[in-house]
C-alpha cells in the first residue's frame, strides 16, 4: 500500500477515506500505461503492487506473487492458492501454459487470466484455455474478479 500510495502521491488516510476516487485514478493509470508504453516494457512489478492493492482492498487475501511462469508454477505448489489471478504475456511461458499445467495439479486452483490486450487478441485459445475468465489489466478489481469466480 505504502508503495502505491507514494506512487500516487497520496497519504493512507486519504486512500482509506476516498477509496473509490483512487481506485479510478489506479485504473485510469494502468490504461495509461498500456496505451502508451509497449507491452514488453511495462513495468511488471508495478503492476503486481497494484493489483495486491486493489485486491486486498476488495476482500481478497493475497499470499503470494510470481515475476514469471516458472515462479507461478512453484508459488502455486508451494501455497496451494485457491485463486491464481495470471498474466497471459510472462517472460518465459505464457499464461496458457502455465494454467494447463495448473489444471493438471491437485488442489486445482481456480485461474483467471489478465492481459494489457483484449480478449479478441487471443481469439479460440482463449476460449479453450482451462481458465474461469479473462480480465484486461485496467479493469481489475476485487469487484470484477468476484463476479468472474462467483
Amino acid at each position: 500500500m505504502a508503495d502505491l500510495c507514494s506512487y500516487l502521491r497520496i497519504e493512507r488516510c486519504q486512500f482509506e477515506r476516498d477509496q473509490d476516487r483512487y481506485f479510478a485514478a489506479l485504473s485510469a493509470l494502468l490504461r495509461f500505461h498500456e496505451i502508451t508504453v509497449p507491452a514488453e516494457t511495462v513495468d511488471a512489478a508495478t503492476f503486481r503492487v497494484a493489483v495486491r492493492v486493489v485486491l486486498e482492498a476488495g476482500g481478497f487475501n493475497v499470499i503470494g506473487e510470481a515475476a514469471d511462469g516458472r515462479e507461478a508454477l512453484a508459488e502455486s505448489a508451494r501455497l496451494t492458492p485457491d485463486i491464481v489471478v495470471l498474466d497471459i504475456q510472462l517472460p518465459d511461458l505464457d499464461g496458457f501454459a502455465v494454467a494447463e499445467q495448473l489444471a493438471a495439479s491437485t488442489p486445482r486452483p481456480t485461474v483467471v487470466l489478465v492481459s494489457s490486450r483484449d480478449a479478441v487478441t487471443y481469439g479460440e485459445k482463449l476460449e479453450r484455455a482451462q481458465v474461469v475468465g479473462f480480465l484486461p489489466k485496467w479493469e481489475v478489481t476485487g469487484a470484477t474478479l468476484a463476479g468472474i469466480i462467483g
